[in-house]
């Protein structure tokens, strides 16, 4: 069940029912209700699993205890979550959301230029981040493929290129590098639109403290939209949540003028030099150690 509505509704029922983020009467009519719903659901990312206590939480900041239990259960009817048969996880439902991306582009609007707000609603209604599974397979392959012919084409051999990808990006080994997940290697995230990826990130744990990026590439027509601040932002957050880790450490190709600047743009600070990991028939390249605290 949903209702459209415009942006003056909305406007009003906030004016009306809210005060400082906070419900302060629930509306009697369902079209109301689900626009305070609707505004909810702003406060969580797509793609992630939200445990019932995590729901509970929030509602708690935006609902009263009397409240909160009713505003869960329209979660649901207005189908903008969808959750597990026992009822322990929640997920924002992808395809009802695109009126959460509306808003978000009406908001952006007074303070963004058209442009900006266009590339905006684009992202939010296109772009999932998720941990990946056999389906995304041949999406990591060719992706990470695709990125590294791109970001080395012009200081490596054709030779040395094709035997790096054939040892990591060929089907077999990313179906099990999907398929079996520890902390030393937490698996791949990725970045999909409509069902395509077109990012992959991968990284594990080096210490009891210490995550490693072992891996990020972006389909190369899609650099510069903030996807793979995205997928550094979901590697960061499973490494620190899930494995407490307090620092992290990449391995970037000495020279790689697309890496180097991103990663610097984010915190890390080249630490030394170090020999290259892959030696193909005398060809190898030293790579730069770089580390940041998370």
């Amino acid at each position: 069940m949903k209702y459209s509505f415009t942006e003056k509704e909305r406007n009003q029922v906030i004016s009306n029912f809210m005060q400082d983020g906070k419900v302060i009467s629930v509306p009697a009519k369902e079209k109301k209700k689900y626009i305070l719903s609707v505004e909810f659901t702003k406060k969580f990312e797509e793609g992630k699993a939200y445990s019932e206590q995590e729901i509970n939480a929030e509602l708690l900041t935006m609902f009263s205890k009397d409240d909160y239990v009713e505003q869960r259960r329209y979660l649901i009817t207005f189908e903008l979550f969808k959750r597990t048969s026992d009822g322990t996880q929640y997920w924002l439902n992808r395809d009802e959301n695109v009126e959460v991306a509306r808003y978000i582009l009406r908001d952006l609007h007074n303070s963004m230029s058209v442009i900006n707000c266009s590339r905006s609603i684009k992202e939010a209604i296109m772009i999932h981040i998720t941990l990946a599974n056999p389906d995304h397979v041949a999406g990591i392959s060719k992706v990470c493929s695709d990125g590294y012919w791109a970001t080395y084409s012009e200081t490596r051999s054709e030779k040395y290129i094709q035997g790096i990808i054939d040892e990591f990006y060929n089907h077999d080994r990313i179906l099990k590098e999907v398929s079996e997940m520890s902390r030393d290697w937490g698996g791949y995230i990725v970045a999909l639109e409509d069902g395509e990826v077109i990012g992959a990130i991968g990284g594990g744990m080096i210490g009891e403290d210490i995550g490693e990026v072992f891996v990020l590439y972006l389909d190369p027509d899609r650099r510069n939209e903030g996807i793979g601040t995205k997928l550094l932002d979901a590697l960061t957050k499973q490494q620190k949540e899930q494995f407490n880790a307090t620092e992290q450490w990449v391995s970037v190709a000495k020279g790689n003028q697309k890496g180097i600047p991103f990663y610097e743009a984010r915190g890390f600070v080249v630490q030394h030099e170090r020999p290259g990991y892959h030696d193909i028939e005398g060809e190898s390249y030293p790579a730069l150690r770089y580390y940041r605290k998370i």
